[in-house]
This record gives C-alpha cells, structure tokens and sequence, in this order.
C-alpha cells in the first residue's frame, strides 16, 4: 500500500468582488453617510461602511435618485484605512456636504429605490450586483422605514441639458403613458420644484439660522457676494451652496438669493426705482439727519429721561425750553405712547406733524403707529397720498437720509398690506443707499423675509395642489 503523501492546500488569492461578496456582511457595520438636501434634492450620494479588526474598513459607496432611476452608480473597496473614506468624500464634495446617517435609513433608501425603479422597469447599475453585499440583506432583521419616492406623487426623470434622459423617457411613455409622470429639467429648475423646502425646514420662527425676524439684525450685512465665492444664480448650485454654509449664511448673501428667486417668480419690475421714489424731485448727496443740528444739551436731556422717576416732567419742562427741538418731540411721543390711551398719542401726534408738516423722520414714525394700532389705509395720507417725494412735496430739496426715511414709510406700509411688489422700488433705493443704520438695515432685512415667507407659502400651496 503506498503511504499518503503529505500535500498543502493552496489558497488562491480572492479578487475584489468575490472579498466584498463572500467577507463584507461578516464586518460590523460603521459610520453611513449621505449627502445633505437628498429629500429635497431626490437624488443621495450614500456611503456605507464596516470595520476590519485591524481598523481598516470596507466600503460601499452608492448614486441613488428617488425620483426613479434607483441606483445609478456604485462602487466599494475592501478592507482599506480610513484614508480611502476621506478620499471619497474628497471626491463628492462637489456633490454636496456629507452628514452622517443610521444604517437603518440607508439601507431602506437604497433597496427601497432599487424596488421602486424596477417596478418602472429600471434595473441598478451593473456594480449594483457586488456593492449590495456591503449591505445587509433586505429582510425582517432591519428596521423598516417608509421613503417617498418619486416627486409629488409622480415617478420623475430628472434630465438636464447634457443629459436629456430620452431613453427613460420614452420608456415611461410607453410604460405608464403621458400625464402619468414627471420630467424635470434641473437646469430650468425653478424654486417651486426644489428650494423652498429647504425653507420648510430651516427658515421658521422656532428654529432659523437667521435669527428673529422682527428684532435682531442677521450679521453680513456689509459682506460682498462677490468676494465669498457666491454662484451666479442658478438654482442647483444654489441648493449645494446652502447646504455647504447653512451654519454660516451672510445677510447679503441671503438678500441676494430672496430677490434673484422672487424676480424668478414674478419677474423682475420694468419701472426705474429712483424715477419712482423720487418722481422727479432733487436730492443731494447728504446723510445728515434732521436730528444732526440739535444742541447737546437736549441728548443730555434724553439720557436723563432714561433715568429719573418722573421722566414726564423732565421732558415737558426741556420742550418748554426748546419747542422747536423735534429730538425732544419724538422722545415725548415715545413716551406717550408707551404710558397713554390710545387716543392721547394720536392727538400728539397730529400736534407734532402741524408743528414739523415736512419732518419725515416724524412721519416715518408716526406711519409705523398707525400699522401698529391697525389703521395702516391712513398711512398713505401722512403723505398727502403722493407715493412719489415730488408728490408729498414738490418743490423741496431732500437729503439722502429723508429719501431713506421716506423709503422706510413705504416698505413698512407695503408689508403690512403684504404688498411686496409695491414695496419693491422703496426697497430696491433703500438698499442702494444705505450705509450702516442698523434701524434701516432692519427694515431691508424685512423685506428679505418677507420675500422668503411668500416663497416658502407658494412652495406649500403648489405642494397641496399636485
């Protein structure tokens, strides 16, 4: 009988694919990612990863469009150091800020689009086959979590310009008919398709990143889109932009994409601004307001207001002394109508404007009485219901701090009115002229919320009708 002979088992090495086949369900499961804006968006780069014991890690990466079309790219590597995620995250950043995510979620967005676009007829990428092994199987041991698909309640194909997506198209023709899908051109993409959700979640008074909108003045105000890297208005690389700098958004640059994203909606007005603001009437370049001239004694006077216990016979007794400082009459209507009827400041009011008929300033605050107390038709009326400087009064000279203050009176009046086409010119002056008032700032600052509130209305109104 012939001894055995003692022979060794020779291991072939394993390629990639049979590694992340056979090894990648075996590994824990890591840190998941997606990219931000992927509900808005419908489209999420998902990257999913398992630990080795040497801590090394494997990885899947995947493409997913919720619209329809599933997983349209993927790839994985196997058993790599944590450098090779850096790497792929390196390589999407163009592709938008990633966040991390549970594995639960990935996973049912991933099969779950999988699912929905075969039922349409499109199959995953062919890497799809090896990259899914970095998943769990779809079965009962992971938590299930329902994911809209599609847009609006319609399959989509998303397209652009380079990439018209006729074959997809034409297959959804014959598959489910016109009428029954939607096709959306990102480059045409308009905001009521895409932005304003975002607006949903992160522009509201509970919880903004803009801070309170009646109130605090946003921080930026005196940034230059130009010098921040600022896209040109387009609305998917608007989307990106905000989701790289949510944490961080500029004043200005939250001006810009109000205006540029409301203009989209209702055009952009074919009036001169100034021509009519102005109508016609002069101004000279000065910011000196009417207060400028007041003698220092009557600040003095104020501040001692401030502190006294009878700040009401401090203030008389100045007036009496100096009844043509308007400082002085202004702090006095401030105090009536903090510490009188309704009615008291009304008529101190009207005392006021017969003194100072011209005082801006004075109607610009008294304008802002008549909103708050509910009487805003009779703002207009302060003015001599001219909406033009020309018109209130045509044969005097202002200076860029009353045209301000005039601009202010209007914007205010509009909002209140929820007018912002007509407050647009008033807005558009205001914000060419301003310097650093923080109290006009504020009135700019309304109007960009203003603006962002119809936008974020329209979105859900156009949501509740599809």
């Amino acid at each position: 009988m012939s001894k055995k002979k003692n022979r060794k088992i020779i291991q072939f090495p394993q390629s990639l694919d049979a590694k992340i086949r056979s090894r990648a369900r075996n590994l824990k499961i890591g840190k998941c990612y997606i990219t931000e804006g992927w509900e808005l968006m419908r489209e999420g780069n998902i990257i999913i990863t398992r630990l080795h014991t040497n801590g090394n890690i494997t990885v899947g990466y995947f493409l997913v469009d919720l619209g329809l079309l599933g997983v349209k790219d993927a790839f994985y590597d196997f058993n790599v150091s944590d450098d090779r995620l850096l790497d792929i995250l390196k390589e999407n950043n163009g592709e938008g800020r990633f966040i991390e995510i549970d594995y639960e979620l990935a996973h049912n967005i991933i099969y779950g689009a999988v699912e929905y676009a075969e039922d349409y007829g499109f199959i995953p990428c062919k890497e799809y086959a090896v990259a899914k092994f970095v998943l769990d199987e779809d079965d009962d041991n992971t938590s299930y979590i329902e994911i809209e698909y599609g847009a609006e309640g319609l399959p989509t194909v998303f397209c652009d310009n380079k990439s018209p997506r006729t074959r997809e198209i034409k297959q959804m023709e014959e598959r489910v008919g016109l009428g029954n899908f939607k096709v959306i051109n990102t480059d045409e993409l308009g905001y009521e398709d895409s932005l304003y959700d975002y607006e949903n979640d992160n522009y509201n008074e509970a919880n903004n990143p803009f801070g309170d909108i009646v109130g605090d003045l946003m921080s930026g105000w005196d940034d230059d889109i130009d010098e921040m890297g600022v896209p040109a208005w387009d609305v998917h690389k608007w989307l990106v932009y905000f989701q790289q700098k949510r944490e961080k958004i500029s004043a200005r640059v939250l001006q810009y994409y109000a205006d540029m994203a409301f203009f989209e909606h209702l055009g952009e007005p074919d009036i001169d601004a100034f021509k009519h603001v102005l109508g016609g009437a002069k101004y000279e370049d000065s910011y000196e307001s009417e207060l400028s001239g007041e003698d220092p004694e009557i600040i003095n006077v104020i501040a001692e207001s401030l502190t006294t216990d009878n700040p009401e016979d401090v203030i008389l007794d100045a007036i009496n002394k100096n009844p043509e400082s308007i400082s002085l009459k202004l702090m006095w209507l401030a105090y009536v109508n903090d510490n009188h009827e309704k009615e008291d400041a009304r008529q101190e009011f009207e005392d006021c404007r017969k003194q100072f008929p011209d005082s801006i300033i004075l109607l610009n605050i008294y304008s802002g009485w008549l909103i708050d107390v509910g009487e805003v038709d009779k703002v207009p009326g302060l003015f001599n219901n001219a909406y033009s400087l020309k018109g209130f009064n045509p044969d005097k000279v202002f200076t860029t701090n009353e045209v301000m203050e005039f601009c202010c009176s209007y914007c205010n009046y509009y909002l209140a009115v929820d007018d912002l086409q007509g407050a647009e010119p008033y807005y558009e002056v205001l914000d060419t002229l301003i310097d650093d008032d923080p109290i006009m700032l504020l009135i700019i600052q309304k109007v960009v919320f203003a603006k962002m509130d119809f936008l974020r209305d329209l979105n859900n109104r156009t949501n509740s009708l599809s």
